[in-house]
């Protein structure tokens, strides 16, 4: 699913393409349920090459799962102490409080 207009990352999308993309991901994803019945799905967006992002144009996969379907969507789980947690956690309010995560 992706925007009409150009947009290379989640960054560059207003507040209405992305409730346009995700409205269209939902439909999509019932029509998959619908016709193919998967026990799992998956909802994938990638921003930036360290992100894995190949195709710079914003999209949003919607991918059928099944056991051993050979799609492997996982990281190495790491466990920072909970005070490294709370800074995040306090760094991402401040930010959120102060407007930076807006438009």
């Amino acid at each position: 699913v992706a925007t009409r207009r150009h947009a290379a990352n989640l960054f560059e999308i207003t507040p209405q393409e992305a409730a346009a993309v995700m409205q269209t991901a939902r439909r999509v994803a019932l029509a998959v349920r619908a016709a193919f019945d998967p026990p799992g799905l998956t909802v994938l967006q990638a921003n930036g090459a360290e992100g894995d992002q190949t195709v710079f144009h914003f999209h949003l996969h919607v991918v059928p799962r099944h056991a051993d379907d050979g799609i492997a969507l996982s990281w190495p789980r790491k466990d920072p102490p909970f005070d490294v947690l709370a800074g995040y956690a306090g760094r991402l309010r401040e930010a959120l409080t102060k407007g930076g995560a807006t438009s």
